[in-house]
């Protein structure tokens, strides 16, 4: 039985959240800003599924159209 999971980010959200995430991961590393530059994991690992799970608990959408993704199980 596939499983669905819906998509709340766009494509442009995507793109501003990963390249942000990897921007603050990488000024954390180098000691340019704080250890709390890591947050930029969540953002990247956020931006690379198209899926915030603080948005969904907001009821929130910015996602327009094909926001489904078909989860195979057949590939576990």
């Amino acid at each position: 039985m596939p499983k669905k999971l819906r998509r709340n980010l766009s494509n442009k959200e995507r793109i501003i959240r990963i390249l942000v995430g990897i921007t603050l991961c990488v000024l954390s590393a180098v000691k340019v800003i704080g250890s709390w530059g890591y947050i930029g994991i969540l953002l990247t690992i956020s931006g690379l599924l198209s899926y915030c799970l603080i948005y969904k608990w907001l009821g929130i959408s910015t996602c327009v159209d094909n926001c489904e993704i078909d989860l195979d199980d057949e590939h576990r």
